[in-house]
């Protein structure tokens, strides 16, 4: 069990960081494995006692400054699905040595689109190495368009991870396509397909011809919550596509929407 749980350990880390190591190490008859995982200039040091790997619930410690072993370790528990991500949010939250931080440039982004791009495109059991095929001829959405890529990549991916897939077929006569079909008919692991709040808001807006865009800006609350971001575009539209549009955008969330002049308002 330690070996299949450090393992998974280390194939989750790797898709949250750019750079893991794993090291067995001993001191006065504590045998531990000692975890390196780095992104950019940062990195946290994770120390784990084997005994520890022995079940799903799991005891490991960090060192608050990972380049002075001298420093202070903080213990946490995880389960052992939550742990890699337990280690990341030391990381992306900062929970680490003030001056270890202003030492550094700080990765600040919670999972960057690369990594998303590679856990989705990672095979669970370990067997194949499909990023390696597709991240230099995805688009930056991660969709893999069949003609670039090798026969029948698709349907090895599937069966290969136990993973679905979505798929966009193109026509035969490229001007029968949409646009985002004239590279030919493409594919993406499902997990990608879950669309954002703005990435929904965008196709709406397409589909009215909104496009002309004359503002965008973000205004964080007093506390500094998540910003509210303000689009208002250039469009004149009918009263019966103001009410077609305000109810779709409505039915996505979207609360403020108004008409001025030829203007469209929103908030998100």
């Amino acid at each position: 069990m330690i070996k299949e749980n450090i393992n998974k350990i280390d194939y989750d880390l790797k898709n949250l960081f750019e750079d893991v190591k794993i090291l067995e190490k001993s001191n006065k008859g504590n045998y531990y494995f000692e975890i390196d995982a780095s992104s950019k200039n940062t990195h946290v040091k994770v120390e784990i006692s084997k005994h520890n790997l022995n079940n799903k619930i799991i005891k490991w410690s960090y060192y608050t400054n990972p380049t002075n072993e001298s420093s202070d370790k903080i213990e946490r528990i995880s389960t052992l699905d939550n742990i890699a991500y337990d280690v990341y949010d030391v990381v992306s939250t900062r929970k680490m040595d003030p001056e270890y931080l202003e030492s550094i440039e700080f990765l600040t982004e919670s999972v960057s689109e690369e990594s998303k791009f590679k856990k989705a495109y990672s095979d669970p059991n370990g067997k194949f190495d499909y990023w390696d095929i597709v991240k230099d001829i995805i688009d930056e959405e991660g969709w893999v368009y069949t003609k670039e890529a090798p026969n029948m990549l698709d349907y090895y991916f599937e069966q290969n991870t136990g993973k679905s897939i979505e798929f966009q077929k193109s026509f035969g006569k490229s001007g029968d396509n949409p646009y985002w079909l004239t590279r030919g008919s493409r594919w993406r692991p499902e997990e990608l397909s879950e669309k954002t709040l703005s990435d929904k808001t965008k196709d709406i807006l397409e589909k009215f011809e909104i496009t002309e865009k004359l503002f965008e800006g973000k205004k964080f609350d007093i506390n500094g919550n998540t910003p509210e971001k303000t689009l208002i575009f250039s469009k004149k539209l009918k009263i019966s596509d103001k009410i077609l549009l305000e109810s779709e955008l409505k039915s996505i969330g979207i609360d403020y929407v108004s008409f001025i002049n030829d203007t469209v308002k929103i908030k998100i």
